[in-house]
């Protein structure tokens, strides 16, 4: 719903946002629309029959020009939708603000809900970034952190980004699955355990390493997720300060365990590890090392090892000793064991409002 005002005895009319701009921008080539469903591997759609956009235009008054009240804006406009325009059979509702002085103010959302609101400019309803932040805060999910400081991870659409959601949103929507998930049973200690990650564009199987240090005891209180990000498909506008790197995040693992809290787990940037690099993460207990990427840039050798008391323990996997004697001519070859079964990802997660960060220009 695409608001503007018309003269009252309390203010005069104010211009809003143009209807077939705001259409364009969800429906045209590399829209909105195009965005979300890149990033979702398809399970996130507009449904382009259905989608519409309205002109709704409300007396002005003080509580809309300059206080910009979202609730009272978002109930006066439902009555002023032209016939046959029924809310109750949409999923989401989308605001675009008059373009008074009182709303030149972030985008923003319930969480988790039904309702966002936007400006009618390069930092709301036309950047992809903010439409994909404030329409997954109604689906649960919290801005993105980086060293703890909100809004600050530009890898994501949930921090400042112009790209997909990161892996640990990925699974928390429920839109990718891990490649493998590592604890202390599954992850060897003191051995280095090796993995061709693909890029998470690559998805939905298989595009991340979810790990869950739980040998840590005590002082286990975050899970990490690594993954390999590409500047290709939902993320042609990665920057560049994470394209072809292994990008790497936190989140508190109490509610990152339980995918039907509506907690935030603070999804905080740890780092974005380069091609051909050997890093330790002593919080973790646990070295990293990444080789060259591979497949034609798509994928990236990854090596972990967790330690005790520093990366000097960990060496390469020794070859096992044989169960048997030196086979006979007729002895059958040794069978080896069938691989494990990733599990699934569970679905996403009574409302408060997020705002988008301040402005920053995506573009349209």
């Amino acid at each position: 719903m695409v608001v503007s005002l018309s003269s009252s005895s309390e203010c005069n009319s104010q211009g809003g946002g143009n209807v077939v701009t705001v259409k364009n921008a969800f429906l045209g080539p590399n829209g909105h629309a195009d965005f979300f469903k890149d990033c979702s591997y398809g399970r996130m759609v507009f449904d382009r029959q259905a989608l519409t956009v309205v002109s709704t235009v409300l007396p002005c008054s003080v509580d809309i020009a300059v206080n910009c009240d979202e609730d009272m804006i978002a109930d006066a406009a439902k009555r002023q939708l032209p016939p046959g325009v029924k809310v109750g059979s949409y999923d989401h509702h989308l605001y675009v603000f008059p373009g008074t002085s009182g709303c030149n103010k972030p985008a923003l959302a319930d969480i988790p809900g039904i309702k966002s609101w936007y400006p009618p400019n390069n930092f709301g309803i036309f950047s992809k970034g903010t439409v994909m932040q404030e329409i997954l805060h109604n689906f649960g999910i919290y801005h993105g952190y980086k060293n703890l400081v909100e809004y600050e991870d530009y890898s994501s659409a949930m921090g400042k980004g112009a790209s997909c959601p990161s892996a640990p949103e990925l699974w928390r929507l429920g839109w990718a699955t891990p490649l493998a998930q590592l604890n202390s049973t599954s992850l060897p200690l003191a051995t280095y355990t090796s993995f061709t990650l693909p890029a998470t564009y690559l998805g939905p199987k298989g595009v991340m390493i979810r790990i869950i240090p739980d040998w840590l005891g005590k002082d286990y209180t975050k899970n990490l997720y690594l993954a390999l990000r590409v500047k290709a498909a939902g993320d042609r506008d990665l920057l560049e300060d994470f394209n072809g790197k292994l990008n790497i995040h936190e989140v508190i693992s109490k509610y990152d365990s339980n995918l039907i809290s509506e907690v935030n787990s603070m999804v905080n940037f740890l780092a974005a590890q380069s091609p051909n690099s050997n890093v330790n993460y002593p919080q973790y207990k646990l070295q990293l090392i990444t080789g060259a990427l591979v497949n034609g840039g798509t994928a990236i050798s990854v090596k972990l090892c967790r330690f005790i008391a520093g990366p000097k323990e960990c060496t390469e996997p020794s070859q096992r000793p044989s169960l048997f004697s030196p086979p006979k001519l007729a002895s059958p070859p040794l069978k080896t064991p069938p691989p494990s079964r990733l599990s699934k990802p569970p679905p996403p997660a009574p409302p408060s409002k997020h705002d988008a960060p301040p402005p920053l220009d995506y573009g349209n």
